[in-house]
């Protein structure tokens, strides 16, 4: 068996990915029989998922332009940076835990992970040990863990629950399809109105975007989808948002184990969403649709959208025991204008990369990581989402995942 290989059965896959994919073939991700959110590849081949996605500003009158990386303004140079994501499996001991067991049984039924941790202060009661099952590629041997399991605040525990892995509680969500046949159950099962916040937004005419803004309170918006909940679900597999005037909201919720997936307000009536890994519409009317759009457009300010994650292109300088040193000089006008950054060794995303992928210093490298850098700890990285080697060609930054 190779040391790297290329998953037959992916797990969860980040929303962005899908969301942009069925933007650019101009259509809904997925029939009903390919709704969800995850892709599936034949072992030992690569699959490119999304190439082109523009990390870094490019203005081309000018020839530096300041980047905010982490909470850290840094001038660089010019570049874009395009990525293609591909999907694979790493060996048994050098996945996280959370990769390792993806799968929770629980009372007979099966959940899955949905790859997001949740804070303690948003469970509720215990419901005791449950397995959680696991499978080695490489070898074909499974594995099965016990875990204990909690209910996640106002979210009925037949859809959702939190897992203790190893100090830390994740989401793991009720591995089905089966939508609620009204939007008042769908409001009703995940407590939606206090679960997932619906602030941030763009508004759309058609393929046309009319800039991104931020609503200061979302109650009214949650009042008027309240008064929808006799609104049924709808099976439309050839529904699709490109020709409609329409509101995509942002949807984060540590609730739900989700990060910045989206939410739909339709100017001829619809609400969709993918926050539940299937594509989910119901029909609340023109009326209401235009109530919540009004709001919203006349009770918010123009914002700036946030990239879906900080990225870091350096060089490896230092390979310790416990850290890995990254210059970003490369991407600098002057490289001793570079600073240094650090990620730990203890992350196995990093160790991996350094032990798997056979990583020196002098490579260049991508980190992609979530929140900001922690500067009282020497430019530490902490929320670390991916690193991988990068290249630079001209104006260009390619990451080869």
């Amino acid at each position: 068996m190779e040391d790297e290989k290329i998953s037959d059965a992916l797990g969860y896959m980040d929303e962005k990915f899908v969301e942009e994919a069925g933007d650019f073939l101009g259509k809904e991700v997925g029939t009903k029989s390919k709704k969800r959110s995850w892709f599936i590849a034949g072992a030992g081949v690569c699959v490119a998922l999304m190439a082109g996605i523009l990390l870094l500003p490019r203005i081309l009158e000018k020839e530096t332009n300041q980047v905010n990386i982490g909470g850290i303004n840094r001038i660089y140079k010019n570049k874009v940076i395009t990525t293609m994501e591909l999907a694979r499996i790493w060996p048994w001991e050098y996945q996280t835990v959370t990769e390792q067991f993806g799968t929770l049984i629980m009372d007979d039924k099966g959940y899955r992970i949905r790859g997001m941790g949740i804070s303690e202060s948003y469970l509720g009661e215990e419901l005791g040990g449950f397995q959680a099952k696991g499978y080695d590629h490489y070898t074909e041997k499974e594995y099965t863990r016990e875990f204990q399991v909690r209910e996640i605040r106002g979210i009925a525990s037949d859809k959702m629950v939190a897992v203790n892995m190893e100090g830390a509680y994740y989401v793991f969500a009720a591995d089905e399809y089966a939508p609620p046949a009204t939007l008042g159950e769908l409001l009703e099962s995940y407590n939606l109105e206090n679960t997932l916040p619906l602030q941030g937004f763009e508004h759309y005419e058609g393929h046309d975007s009319k800039g991104y803004f931020q609503v200061e309170a979302d109650e009214e918006i949650w009042k008027i989808l309240t008064e929808c909940k006799e609104a049924e679900f709808l099976e439309d597999d050839t529904w699709n948002r490109s020709e409609r005037e329409y509101l995509s909201f942002t949807a984060t919720s540590e609730s739900l184990g989700v990060y910045k997936r989206v939410a739909y307000i339709t100017a001829d009536g619809y609400f969709a969403t993918n926050v539940f890994d299937y594509s989910y519409k119901y029909y609340i009317g023109e009326e209401a649709a235009g109530r919540i759009m009004e709001y919203a457009l006349e009770h918010c300010v123009e914002a700036k959208m946030e990239q879906y994650t900080n990225v870091l292109v350096g060089t490896i300088m230092e390979i310790k025991d416990d850290f890995v040193i990254i210059d970003d000089g490369i991407l600098c006008k002057n490289t001793e204008d570079g600073m240094q950054f650090r990620i730990s060794m203890k992350d196995m995303k990093v160790k991996r990369f350094v032990e798997v992928e056979k990583a020196k210093v002098g490579d260049t490298v991508s980190v992609q990581f979530r929140g900001n850098i922690d500067v009282n700890s020497g430019n530490l990285i902490k929320q670390l989402y991916d690193i991988t080697e990068a290249r630079i060609q001209g104006d260009e930054v390619w990451v080869e995942e």
